[in-house]
This record gives C-alpha cells, structure tokens and sequence, in this order.
C-alpha cells in the first residue's frame, strides 16, 4: 500500500457547468400518469465522464464515474443543484465506481481504494491510497458496504475485500478472498450486509453466460462481533439460475434481499428483472419472486426506500411495492425523456445507471449522457409506502 501526498485541487470552479429546470415530464411506458417529474440536469463531460454511482450525504451528492473522475454536488436545492468540486484524472483514478460517504470523509472505490477528507468539499484532500495489483486482489471496486470498523468492498477481478476503517485518515487492508478462485464467482458487482453475513451478487458476464449466481458469506464472528480474518471467512450459501443472469446490483432489506439483473443487450432472448431472495435462512437462500424490467440495458441501478423498490437502468425508472415481498407489484414505469437526454436507438446506452432516493427525489447518475438528473416522485401512493419504515 502507498500513501497518496494531501493534494487540494486546483479545478474547483473551472468547470462548465449545465443545469436546467426542465419542465418536460416523464412520458409513461405503461400508463399515462406521470409517476416522476424532472427536476434538473447537470452535464459535464469532465467532471461526470460516465457516471456510475451516486451516494448522498446530507446536502451533498458524490458521483463517480468510470471515465476517471469524482464530482460533489451541493443538492440543497434539488431544482438548482451546482457542482461544488470534481477531479477527473483517468491514469490516477481509472475506472471510478462506487463511494461510501462516512462523515467527514469519503471512500472512493477505482482500480484502487482511497480515503478523502471532506470536510470542505469544496476542497477535498486526499488521504490514504491502497493498491495491490497481485492477481487482481484490488481492482475494478463496484460496491461498499461497511460493517462496524470494516468496510467490505465487491472487486469485479474476482475478490471480496475488507477493509479497517477505524482510522479513516489511514485505511488499511485487513483482508481479501479471491472467491472467483475459490468459489467460482467471476466477477463480483455488489455487496450488501445482514447479521454476520454478506452477499455478493455475480452476473456472470451478463448473458453470455447461462446463469447468473448469488452468494452468502460470514464474514462476522457471531460471539465477539468482530470481522472474522479473510481466511476463515465461510460460504453459507449460494443460489445459481438462469433467473439471477446479470446479478449486478444487491440491496437488502429485512430477511429478503432485492437483485437487479441485466442482460447483455446483444444476448439471445433477454429478460432482465428484479428478482427477490429470501435469505432468512442464510445457509438455503431461495428466490422467490420477481418483476420484469422493460428496458433491455437494466436494471442496472437499485435503491430501496420504505416498502418500496426502485430499480433502473437504460432510459427507464420503476418503483415496485415491496409490501409483501414475496409478492411484489409495479406501481410506476416510465422512460426518460427524450428532451432531456441523448435518446440511444441502439439501446445500449445506460442514462440511468445507479439511483437513491431522499425526501420525495431521485438521484440519478446518467452513465451514457455524463450527467446527473434528479426526479421528483408525483405519485402520493408511491411516497406514502416510500416513507414507511
């Protein structure tokens, strides 16, 4: 591991910067009613090159993207957001593509992992950089999921990372398991936590593939309540079906954990969905139920607010009542309009890649347009079961 010197970037402010409101509502894909009103959009090619992930916390948006770059944007005003402080640099940060915000401090997953101080986001400090190119043992991050002082981290090179943060001025890694080696996950894409566990979600090259898989570790000593070293870190269970081809995206709520699952575009015959497992018993998860998903470049994105599910990816967003998982139902679907983004007649862009929801909004990185849209949710219904506990 190697320490990354305190820089301050000098880019803060020289940028050019698009934000609108855009009176233009969503247009339906299965009802008239307008679920989802746009709010704003912000474009720029440097500052959101390919944006991937979006984390909020508090008034700030953190949006990496996979052309190398990390943006904060102040939403205090979901109708007037502005970028506060971006970075792009493709060499340092290459393939940029999940963050987990702690504070005053912000993780950034890439080809490596990093620690940034930001308490002043409009400037940043980079604090900590670990790397280890060995066999892919860090690379290609796409998901983070902390765990008291631990934070566990899908690396899409085949490895589960663990990470101490106790100190996050000084990150070390505590652990890795090469689980394509071991237990035959090719590339993991997300991870999520429950109990003493964790599951990793596997899409198993996107429908090139005949299956997708899923699978359940404990990573938790169930006495101490302390992370188990990587070495003793046990697979309790696993699923793999053509069901869970594209396993790209976990979100876990109660005893269920919620799948986003796309297919490649080019494959034969794709059926992308939202699938549900139930892993109250960790050791035989089962899938249970699922939701088709109309767009055939998602879901790709997934956020779980109240009883409610919203998956995304392609040009469309959905929200799906979860009430009873075993049982869900699709309350709203609707394209991203065409006016507000770079229509892709190949359906292969991905213009609404990854999302979270807050207080009636949804935050969207928009992958194939670099750019950063937030929608408002129309429908009380909706709202009312998003809000729940």
């Amino acid at each position: 591991m190697c320490d990354l010197c305190r820089i301050r970037s000098l880019t803060a402010g020289l940028f050019i910067l698009v934000a609108a409101v855009i009176p233009v509502s969503l247009t339906a894909a299965t009802a008239s009613k307008e679920w989802f009103s746009v709010v704003s959009i912000l474009k720029h090619e440097q500052a959101l090159n390919r944006a991937h992930d979006v984390q909020l916390s508090g008034n700030l948006a953190f949006v990496p993207g996979k052309g190398g770059s990390i943006a904060i944007i102040d939403v205090t005003q979901p109708e007037d957001s502005k970028i506060l402080w971006y970075k792009r640099d493709l060499e340092e940060l290459g393939d940029s593509e999940t963050v987990l915000p702690l504070g005053s401090h912000l993780l950034l997953g890439t080809n490596d992992f990093y620690s940034l101080d930001i308490a002043d986001p409009e400037n940043p400090v980079f604090l900590k950089k670990i790397s280890d190119r060995t066999e892919g043992r860090i690379d290609k991050i796409n998901g983070m999921v902390k765990r008291g002082n631990t934070v566990f981290a899908a690396n899409k090179s085949g490895w589960i990372n663990a990470f101490d943060v106790s100190d996050l001025e000084s990150p070390t890694l505590a652990g890795a398991l090469n689980v394509s080696k071991k237990f035959d996950l090719m590339n993991p894409h997300d991870i999520d936590s429950f109990g003493e566990y964790v599951i990793i979600v596997d899409p198993r090259k996107f429908g090139r593939f005949p299956t997708g898989k899923i699978a359940i570790f404990k990573v938790i000593d169930d006495v101490s309540g302390q992370t188990l070293h990587s070495d003793d870190w046990v697979l309790t269970g696993e699923i793999e079906k053509k069901e869970l081809i594209g396993a790209n995206r976990v979100q876990v709520s109660g005893s269920f954990a919620f799948i986003a699952c796309s297919w490649n575009p080019d494959a034969p015959n794709p059926t992308p969905i939202l699938g549900v497992v139930d892993i109250s018993n960790p050791h035989f998860p089962q899938f249970v139920a699922s939701t088709p998903f109309p767009d055939v470049q998602g879901p790709n994105g997934l956020t779980i607010a109240g009883k409610i599910a919203f998956p995304a990816g392609g040009e469309t967003v959905e929200a799906v009542d979860i009430t009873d998982p075993m049982n869900p139902v699709k309350l709203g679907s609707q394209k991203l309009p065409a006016s507000n983004i770079t229509p892709d007649t190949s359906r292969k862009g991905d213009n609404a890649h990854d999302l979270v929801y807050r207080d009636g909004y949804l935050y969207l990185s928009c992958q194939s347009d670099n750019s950063f849209m937030i929608l408002k949710i129309n429908d009380e219904r909706i709202l009312s079961l998003a809000e729940s506990g």
